[in-house]
């Protein structure tokens, strides 16, 4: 009978421990360092397919199409611009 409580245990720990690991991923996923992440690396690359999966449309509600995410983009040219 202890065999078998044991066995039950270590079920138990082994599915914990996946869901434990799934949720952290899960919360590392969507956090914002995270997203920053993706988002900087989506902009810096032009990559609109990237940055509409973090972005889907503008807090206004209008949806980001390739023409203003290019303006958008654009705008972050990576170089610091001094002012005058």
């Amino acid at each position: 009978m202890t065999n078998k409580i044991k066995k039950i245990i270590l079920i138990f720990a082994v599915l914990l421990s996946v869901v434990i690991v799934m949720l952290g991923w899960n919360y590392w996923k969507n956090s914002t360092k995270h997203q920053v992440k993706i988002l900087t690396e989506a902009i810096e690359k032009k990559d609109y397919e990237q940055f509409k999966e973090v972005v889907p449309s503008f807090a206004d509600g209008k949806k980001i199409n390739k023409r203003t995410f290019a303006i958008f983009a654009g705008n972050f040219s990576g170089e610091s611009k001094k002012r005058i």
